[in-house]
């Protein structure tokens, strides 16, 4: 049974998400501030977490910064704050999804599923890729630019690797998004997979408004040669 721990600090929220978790077969845990629950998470080690943003003591962008030092198991953030900054922040800290309140709780438990399925799906083969002036590996998830490491966010690095082991193919918006974060249209924004896009090449293209390595075609997608 898969455990998914909850740090939100309306406990009225909690409860209800609890609620339906543990009808639809999961453990649960809850906690209501960021310090605490940031401690808990290091000793209960559960599969999943649902986090919030906006919580004392720690706020769930701080928690998610400290997590990703000793942890990498999926985060969901579940937040009001539905600005376009406040997802690339989430994700740039490399949380696995960004859901905004309010939230059907059917739609939270298929994003629940779709995180812990990718997050059970065996590791690459040991292979190096070099695109250009860029070196990705593979087996340690490294990518290098004329031989100096660059840092790149979980789902970048996703992304050019999907684009990567589909060298020479068009890849569509609505495929990366189904590869990467795991649900098609009907879940996510296709935009989203634009934006991405974006700040993967402000960070691989040596001048990103002129892209030589993740090229694009109108209408069908993006694509590496």
């Amino acid at each position: 049974m898969k455990k998914i721990f909850i740090l939100e600090d309306d406990e009225s929220i909690s409860s209800i998400i609890e609620f339906n978790l543990k009808a639809a077969g999961f453990e649960t845990a809850a906690e209501f501030d960021g310090a605490k629950g940031l401690e808990r998470i290091m000793i209960e080690k559960p599969d999943l977490l649902l986090l919030d943003i906006m919580l004392p003591s720690l706020s769930g962008f701080e928690v998610l910064k400290k997590l990703r030092e000793f942890s990498d198991i999926p985060v969901i953030i579940l937040s009001a704050r539905d600005s376009e900054e406040d997802k690339l922040d989430g994700l740039s800290l490399m949380a696995d999804d960004y859901v905004t309140k309010p939230f059907s709780i059917n739609e939270l438990i298929a994003r629940i599923k779709v995180n812990l399925s990718r997050c059970e799906k065996k590791p690459r083969q040991q292979t190096v890729f070099n695109v250009g002036d860029l070196t990705v590996n593979a087996d340690k998830m490294t990518v290098c630019k004329n031989g100096a490491e660059i840092s790149i966010s979980k789902k970048e690095y996703e992304i050019l690797m999907l684009l990567i082991s589909n060298r020479g193919r068009v890849v569509s918006r609505e495929e990366i998004l189904e590869k990467v974060w795991g649900y098609n249209g009907y879940l996510g924004d296709l935009h989203t997979v634009d934006v991405a896009i974006g700040r993967l090449r402000a960070k691989v293209e040596t001048v990103p408004s002129e892209p030589e390595i993740i090229l694009s075609r109108r209408g069908a997608g993006y694509f590496v040669v």
